[in-house]
């Protein structure tokens, strides 16, 4: 007992170091990423790159790719004109369907479109469908769940937090002015709950922000709005934009510097003054990423405390939780 006890204290400062030191190498690599070779060359030109659960997906014109713990699956298919990814689910857009395919690149589905489609985008599960005058939702599965007729130059269709409500943008010039129109409908039956117009002012973005169906933000060309409905609770004008983010009741502005703003007045909370030159922004848990072609920034959400890094960034990817910075031969994955 008598040794036991004698040896008792050094066992104990042995392991609390051992426990501290596997604690911050966690933190470190929690914080400030992983980095992680490839067998794929990224300064090769390629249409898009996504990620999900370890495996690496890059798209090129007909050729799809796909690496998996040191294997490649590769598969040409006819040139599209769009590819997305929702988790491990590809779409692809061509002259005139749509092509859903497994993460094997086999065929899951295919659907014909009445008309020649300009686009096509992801939001919320729903799978948007932009033709001249006219876009169509679908689901996950590419079954139609609503189509809006007669509707000019739609960019933007963004879901309530639920899925009850939806907003989408419309445009249209007259006599050597335009104006931008924003509609907010039940998907369920199908009626506009409210609408509004801004003349010469063009939307850039928008979204549903609180949890609500009915109240959002709204950018402009010239300023950032609050809305309640259709009205407008508070509006502050914006200068030099380069990104805007919205996350769990807080507006995150980049311009010259970060200003984020509260949703429930669009009073400003913070500004801070940047050390380095970054064009994107992205929320992650615990911080706040900026990017840039030569490196990136991480602010504390907390206290607003800055880390710059320098780094030559090819592409900077978002999928879901997780950002993946796109270097040479490798990504750094921040989360």
């Amino acid at each position: 007992m008598k040794k036991i006890f004698k040896y008792k204290k050094p066992i104990l400062i042995v392991f609390s170091i051992f426990f501290c030191f596997v604690f911050f190498i966690t933190m470190f690599v929690y914080n400030h990423g992983i980095n992680k070779n490839t067998n794929f060359n990224f300064t090769i030109k390629y249409d898009k790159v996504r990620f999900f659960k370890g495996d690496i997906y890059i798209f090129n014109k007909n050729k799809l790719t796909r690496e998996s713990k040191g294997k490649k699956l590769e598969k040409e298919i006819p040139i599209y004109k769009k590819i997305e990814m929702n988790d491990n689910i590809i779409y692809a857009l061509f002259e005139n369907s749509l092509v859903m395919y497994n993460k094997n690149f086999e065929v899951i589905k295919e659907i014909n479109l009445e008309d020649k489609a300009k686009d096509f985008f992801i939001e919320n599960g729903k799978i948007i469908v932009i033709s001249e005058n006219k876009f169509i939702i679908f689901d996950e599965t590419l079954n139609e769940i609503f189509r809006k007729e007669d509707c000019l130059a739609t960019v933007y269709v963004k879901f309530s937090k639920d899925n009850s409500n939806f907003i989408y943008t419309d445009y249209k010039e007259y006599d050597n002015a335009f104006k931008s129109r924003f509609h907010i409908l039940n998907l369920k039956s199908k009626k506009t709950s409210y609408d509004f117009t801004f003349y010469n002012e063009f939307i850039i973005d928008m979204g549903f922000v609180n949890d609500s169906n009915e109240n959002l933000y709204v950018l402009t060309n010239e300023k950032l709005y609050l809305f309640e409905g259709n009205t407008i609770k508070n509006q502050i004008f914006v200068k030099n934009l380069k990104d805007i983010s919205y996350s769990n009741g807080k507006i995150y502005i980049l311009s010259d510097s970060l200003q984020v703003y509260e949703t429930k007045n669009l009073k400003l909370e913070k500004e801070l003054k940047l050390n380095s030159n970054n064009n994107n922004i992205y929320i992650l848990k615990n911080k706040i990423l900026l990017t840039g072609n030569t490196g990136y920034s991480l602010i504390d959400k907390k206290n607003y405390t800055i880390e710059d890094f320098s780094l030559d960034i090819l592409d900077t990817v978002k999928c879901k939780d997780e950002v993946y910075l796109i270097l040479q031969n490798k990504y750094k994955k921040l989360k």
